[in-house]
């Protein structure tokens, strides 16, 4: 039954879309049909056009489900596999080199194959990039980091110091060493070698 695999393979309040359960029924007609008579029998909610999600309840209500977890798992990552990240002034308020806070969330991803676009979910607002290398959960920090550097003096309200040490810390973090930047750097502006120099970030790269 199409209710016990949804249970078995996604949370309360997690997207389902329908493009992958047509790997579970294979033909749209019978699987609109029975994704209908689940939202009849109050077992899913539809969201939006090709959007559905398991009902979390509180007393009262449904909670709906937040826009920006049905763009982190459709454009982001899932539970296991990374396709895309976030970028811009998003990125940046998160790593705390900016205040400024975004009206609409930048994200690269594989997941898309059209020109740079607006998607609209509820109210919010994403930008949708295609990626020019593909994103896989084993480069997608060193991408996000070489991407961020392209930009960071457009958003940035700090000094180098400050920034390296916030750099310093993303580097740490995420393990990244000069092999995995020379990897794809090349891919990116000339500008992005000269940030790396100015901050400094050939020596952390080395530790």
């Amino acid at each position: 039954m199409l209710i016990n695999y949804i249970e078995n393979n996604y949370k309360s309040g997690e997207p389902i879309f329908v493009n992958d359960l047509l790997s579970y029924i294979n033909d749209k007609y019978k699987l609109s049909k029975e994704l209908k008579k689940l939202v009849d029998d109050n077992k899913l909610v539809k969201y939006e056009d090709g959007i559905y999600y398991i009902p979390k309840k509180s007393l009262l209500k449904n909670i709906s489900i937040n826009p920006e977890i049905i763009a982190k798992y459709k454009y982001v990552s899932n539970n296991n596999d990374c396709f895309g990240y976030y970028s811009g002034l998003f990125l940046a308020n998160r790593l705390g080199i900016t205040t400024q806070v975004p009206e609409v969330i930048d994200i690269v991803s594989n997941n898309t194959n059209s020109s740079p676009r607006i998607v609209k979910y509820n109210n919010r607002k994403f930008y949708i990039k295609p990626s020019k290398i593909k994103i896989n959960n084993s480069n997608v920090y060193v991408l996000q980091l070489l991407d961020l550097l392209k930009d960071i003096d457009k958003y940035s309200e700090y000094s180098n110091e400050y920034l390296r040490e916030k750099i310093q810390k993303y580097i740490y973090t995420y393990k990244i060493n000069i092999n995995d930047i020379n990897m794809y750097i090349n891919y990116y502006p000339i500008l992005v070698y000269k940030k790396i120099y100015d901050l400094r970030l050939y020596n952390v790269f080395a530790q």
